[in-house]
């Protein structure tokens, strides 16, 4: 995403241009593997009320719903409103964040963002393609908040101008942690050395399981007392003590914040094996926390009590 663009100079402003062109947070197979988590573990009464907002088509599934942002939207200047909503960029000597003028001018940042879309779910009076529309993007968006890097600091743009070796070739620090792990964590899991990739089309047109949503179903049964193990490898039955009660979105930002200040993220040159393996389940907990969290969000969205229209979230 095109991180921290109102303090850069040129230079950094031309890579941010050319970034925004090609990468999103998690990429959109970390938004699917969120949005199919949350899925799985709505209400079936709340999963029936989000799917009158998945209208037929290409977005027709949450999880599908959670790339429009970066799919469909992208590059179309009818939504470049939405490019600062993605991250939050922060001072480089920043200990909490802080939505203020600086960092969130007009309330431009994906915490902003997220209860915004959230209040729209709850207007019953807004239009059924502004809920849409509203849904899309908060899928999306509590999705980036969970990526450390888009809560980000303006000296590196979110890692953006951190330049790596590794070991599928020369990419940025943003870059590997919005694509690279996820796909290296999907090859490990599921590919064998000689396996093509899933394509979009492979997909959609075959009886294929995707690795993604593989993978969901299995972050999905991390034995914790969040999350209920089922012979489906999926919550089936939907028990209010497997999500979060926790709706605080700067608190999930802050979360986000102390990774970003931790030694993972702090590297330059080459990245090695280990640095992978030990990336990869810091990765895969936040793409958890992040569709439990999209759960929690969407049955407080859509349980009458109006809670983020309220501002008790």
């Amino acid at each position: 995403m095109p991180l921290c663009p109102r303090r850069v100079s040129v230079g950094v402003a031309f890579l941010l241009v050319l970034w925004s062109a090609s990468a999103g947070a998690w990429g959109a197979d970390g938004h699917r593997v969120i949005g199919e988590i949350a899925w799985q573990s709505l209400d079936p009464a709340t999963r029936d009320k989000v799917k009158e907002l998945l209208p037929q088509g290409r977005y027709q599934t949450l999880s599908e719903a959670s790339v429009w942002a970066d799919r469909e939207a992208r590059g179309k200047k009818a939504y470049a409103w939405l490019e600062p909503l993605h991250y939050i960029d922060l001072d480089p000597k920043a200990t909490q964040v802080v939505v203020d003028s600086i960092n969130c001018p007009k309330g431009n940042c994906v915490i902003e963002a997220i209860t915004r879309f959230a209040r729209v779910l709850e207007d019953s009076n807004a239009t059924r393609d502004a809920r849409i529309e509203a849904l899309r993007c908060l899928a999306h968006f509590v999705g980036d908040a969970h990526q450390p890097l888009h809560v980000a600091f303006t000296d590196t743009c979110g890692g953006c101008t951190v330049r790596l070796q590794t070991p599928g070739g020369r990419m940025t620090l943003h870059e590997l942690w919005d694509v690279e792990l996820l796909k290296e964590d999907l090859k490990r899991r599921y590919e064998n050395e000689d396996a093509p990739e899933q394509s979009d089309e492979e997909i959609m047109s075959k009886d294929v399981t995707p690795h993604w949503r593989l993978l969901a179903r299995e972050l999905m049964v991390v034995k914790t007392p969040e999350v209920v193990e089922t012979k489906n490898g999926v919550s089936s039955d939907w028990n209010p003590e497997t999500l979060p009660s926790d709706l605080d979105v700067r608190r999930w930002a802050m979360e986000s914040l102390r990774l970003s200040q931790s030694s993972l993220f702090h590297v330059t040159g080459e990245i090695t094996d280990d640095y992978v393996s030990r990336a990869i389940p810091v990765m895969e907990t936040r793409l958890r926390e992040a569709g439990l969290r999209l759960a929690a969000v969407l049955e407080a969205v859509f349980s009458d009590q109006r809670l983020f229209s309220k501002g008790s979230p």
